[in-house]
């Protein structure tokens, strides 16, 4: 039997489901609350500020879904909150957490996301090798961490490098030699 899928979430909800017991529903209520807050001034500032806590959550499919949701918003308060979910246990998370970092574009996240290129996991310096290029402001910088990024173990990293290289215009020579 056909069913229709479900009616959109309105903002009450948003907020209500937030706070369910079940991490399915608030990971689904920080994806849906993004909608309202981008319409509304007032509604964007209380969803962020709700959203920043919501990233200590005990689940990660929430913290993850949270990460992405501040990213969609461009919740640049939020980058604290973010810069410490780039420590977080779970890779899934940090991996969300690099993405939403760069996604805001906050230089001011450069220092941390340039630690996390040297993070165990590979898909993690995937994230980092992208948000880096986003929100670090000094082209040399820029050149050296991704002259570093073509010699990692990983191939994937190597060739996420080598086209960010080539969508900035990098011309450092140890870059363009790997190319």
């Amino acid at each position: 039997m056909f069913q229709p899928p479900p009616l959109p979430r309105k903002y009450e909800a948003c907020l209500r489901d937030l706070g369910s017991a079940k991490a399915e529903v608030r990971a689904s209520a920080a994806s849906d609350i993004v909608r309202h807050a981008r319409m509304d001034e007032a509604k964007r500032e209380e969803a962020i500020a709700l959203l920043e806590k919501a990233l200590s959550d005990d689940s990660p499919k929430v913290r993850s879904s949270v990460a992405i949701a501040l990213a969609d918003l461009k919740a640049k308060t939020g980058v604290p909150a973010l810069l410490s979910r780039v420590d977080d246990e779970d890779p899934h998370v940090r991996q969300m957490a690099i993405t939403a970092l760069g996604e805001i574009g906050d230089p001011k996240a450069a220092p941390r996301l340039r630690r996390a290129l040297g993070d165990d996991r590979p898909e993690v310096r995937y994230q980092a090798v992208i948000a880096y290029a986003r929100v670090a402001e000094e082209p040399d910088e820029i050149g050296r961490a991704l002259a570093v990024a073509t010699r990692d173990d990983d191939m994937n990293v190597r060739y996420i490098s080598l086209r960010i290289a080539e969508e900035k215009g990098v011309t450092d020579a140890r870059v363009v030699d790997r190319a």
